[in-house]
């Protein structure tokens, strides 16, 4: 139960955070588009037509991305998501905690236990989500035989790997955000 709980609140977690950076990177596509818009039309910088027409294809390729990431993100229901297993993960907490004063009495009550499994079997089959095999695996504790500086690192490594997926969620919109500023920077 316990590593149920953990790995269902990492979930939540890392599908906030995807969901933050995704929002992110639409803002600030979105906030190129309104610049491109307003250089464009106030003709605040004497942009030739080749540098006009380039500007009008950023433009394009941002709205896309906007588009597309939008789309991507209202598909995946991270949101949604993340509020079940998160809400599931406390349920979770709540009947680990049950358990414990079950375990504590004397003489143990297999009756009580049994029906704790009931619930939590019941809770896991009405939340509909799970949590994914790697969510279990960065949510767990790291723990090295090798002592503290591979407990260091494995976290480090941990990290890493969170960073990188946040990232890879939102890859269309990051990876049109780098084209466009590779595009503003060439104009």
């Amino acid at each position: 139960m316990l590593k149920t709980s953990r790995s269902r609140f990492h979930a939540a977690s890392m599908l906030t955070s995807k969901e933050r950076v995704s929002l992110i990177v639409s803002l600030v596509l979105s906030i190129f588009l309104i610049s491109a818009s307003i250089v464009q039309l106030a003709s605040i910088f004497d942009l030739t037509d080749a540098q006009n027409k380039k500007l009008s294809v950023l433009s394009i390729v941002a709205a896309i991305g906007v588009l597309v990431q939008t789309v991507f993100d209202f598909s995946l229901g991270r949101s949604i998501l993340a509020t079940k297993l998160h809400d599931n993960a406390l349920s979770v907490t709540r009947l680990l905690r049950e358990l414990e004063r079950i375990l504590i009495e004397m003489p143990f009550d297999r009756i009580k236990a049994s029906e704790l499994a009931d619930k939590y079997e019941e809770m896991n089959i009405i939340t509909s989500a799970n949590h994914s095999s790697l969510d279990f695996y960065l949510s767990s504790r790291p723990e090295s035989s090798f002592g503290p500086l591979a407990n260091f690192i494995l976290g480090l490594w941990k990290m890493f790997v969170k960073i990188l997926l946040i990232i890879l969620s939102s890859f269309f919109g990051v990876a049109t955000s780098v084209f466009i500023l590779i595009g503003v920077l060439g104009l």
